[in-house]
């Protein structure tokens, strides 16, 4: 093999592995950010599951408030604000 088709090939396989790095490059970005969509919706999710939570029980302490004004009126109680 003469040098002149040695340094063609290797210019060539320079070219492939150049395209191999950047081919991987991106596909661990890709995973990257497929696991950052898949954090971000799993705390999406979770942040769902305690705002329902939390109207829950506001609602509760609404219906206790309640309770306790109509208690506190018909035993005639005055309560505190």
């Amino acid at each position: 093999m003469s040098e002149d088709e040695f340094t063609r090939l290797f210019k060539h396989f320079d070219k492939r592995l150049s395209l191999i790095e950047v081919k991987l490059e991106t596909y661990v970005t890709k995973t990257e950010f497929s696991t950052f969509l898949n954090s971000f919706d799993d705390s999406i999710k979770r942040n769902e599951i305690i705002f329902q939570e939390i109207l829950a029980l506001r609602h509760k302490a609404d219906r206790q408030d309640g309770w306790l004004h109509k208690i506190a009126k018909a035993t005639n109680v005055k309560l505190e604000t």
